[in-house]
C-alpha cells in the first residue's frame, strides 16, 4: 500500500485524489499560513459515532471557512479511501518521521506533536479528550481545540 503514498515536497503542487506523507513539521509549516485550518486525523474503517465521514468534514471546512487536512493514521485501506473521490487531499503519518513501524507508537507521537505534548508522551499522561478525538482545530500554527464531532 505504500507505493500509493508521494513524498510531500511542496503544498503547492498537491492534487487532490493522491495521498502524501505528512510529518507534524511540515503540517505546522502549511498550517501557519491558513487563519483556520480543521485537521482530520483518521483511520479507514472506523464504525465509532466519532468517525465522522470525510464528506460531511469536507463540507463543515468549505461552508466554514477552514482548511482542511485529512490524514489517516495507517497504510491500510488507501486505496479504498481514494475511490471515494474526496474533494480535498489525502494525508498519511509518515511513520519514517518517527523511525518507528508499530501504528499505535507513531500516530500518539503525531498526535502528541498536533497537541503540543512533548512527543514521546504517553497517552496516560495528557488529557483523554486528545486521545479520542479526531478533529483539531488551529489558527495559524496555534492549537486551539480538539472536537470529537463536528458541531
Amino acid at each position: 500500500m505504500k507505493a500509493l503514498v508521494h513524498p510531500l515536497t511542496s503544498f503547492d503542487s498537491i492534487e487532490v485524489g493522491r495521498v502524501y506523507m505528512i510529518n507534524p513539521e511540515l503540517l505546522k509549516a502549511e498550517l501557519a499560513h491558513h487563519p483556520k485550518s480543521l485537521v482530520r486525523l483518521y483511520s479507514k474503517g472506523c464504525n465509532s459515532p466519532t468517525c465522522q465521514q470525510n464528506p460531511f468534514c469536507e463540507q463543515f471546512a468549505d461552508e466554514n471557512g477552514y482548511r482542511l487536512f485529512l490524514i489517516m493514521t495507517s497504510y491500510d485501506a488507501l486505496e479504498q479511501s481514494i475511490k471515494q473521490n474526496p474533494t480535498h487531499p489525502l494525508f498519511v503519518i509518515d511513520n519514517d518521521y518517527y523511525k518507528e513501524n508499530r501504528r499505535f507508537i507513531y500516530e500518539r507521537y503525531f498526535l502528541n506533536d498536533l497537541v503540543g505534548y512533548p512527543t514521546r508522551t504517553r497517552y496516560k499522561d495528557i488529557p483523554e479528550k486528545y486521545v479520542k478525538a479526531s478533529l483539531f482545530m488551529y489558527e495559524y500554527d496555534k492549537f486551539v481545540d480538539v472536537l470529537d464531532v463536528l458541531p
